[in-house]
């Protein structure tokens, strides 16, 4: 074991994390002072993070979901971000990912040559989220109705096409700018 590894489970061992929080979606945890976020639907805060996109003669353009958030002013507005789904115990990470895609867009049984995987995210140091990121090229594909998961946060979501330009100006979302940068990477390759 080397020493980064050593000296993080001893802190570990030291500093038990204490359950603030539980939530069905998250839960809050301190340890040593600091407040963290950990997903609860799952014990292995595994997410997929997917950024399905199709090439036109008139452009790129990618499939936003629009996710609901409660504000502080506790009403839901729609938030814009990249397809993104919990990992399930027993599901690989390329499995969740074509089954969000399906529920959250409505494309289906998308064929595993499509997919390109594209790194693992840490979205901040708040939380124990990890996230597995996949480009895919839904270009010439069939969309239908997406199914969803049964969720009250994905009845009222809905998902939208636009230029890949428009949804960098409307995506606030470090996930999706990062997927963006990993896809005009794989272009220029």
């Amino acid at each position: 074991m080397d020493k980064i590894a050593s000296k993080i489970a001893i802190a570990l061992e030291v500093y038990p994390a204490k359950e603030l929080f539980s939530g069905e979606y998250i839960k809050v945890f301190e340890r040593n002072g600091y407040e963290y976020i950990s997903g609860s639907k799952t014990n292995n805060d595994n997410y997929s993070a997917i950024l399905p996109y199709e090439k036109t003669d008139d452009g790129i353009y990618v499939y936003i979901h629009n996710e609901p958030r409660l504000n502080h002013n506790e009403t839901y507005v729609l938030v814009p971000s990249c397809v993104t789904g919990t990992i399930e115990d027993g599901e690989s990470y390329l499995e969740n990912a074509i089954k969000e895609l399906g529920e959250e867009v409505g494309f289906y049984n998308v064929d595993e040559s499509k997919w390109k995987a594209a790194g693992t995210y840490y979205p901040s140091k708040a939380t124990s989220e990890v996230y597995h990121a996949f480009l895919v090229d839904v270009t010439g594909l069939e969309i239908k109705e997406p199914k969803g998961d049964g969720s009250n946060m994905e009845e009222m979501s809905n998902c939208g096409k636009y230029k890949l330009e428009k949804a960098q100006e409307i995506v606030k979302d470090a996930i999706f700018h990062t997927l963006v940068l990993k896809f005009k990477d794989n272009i220029n390759e």
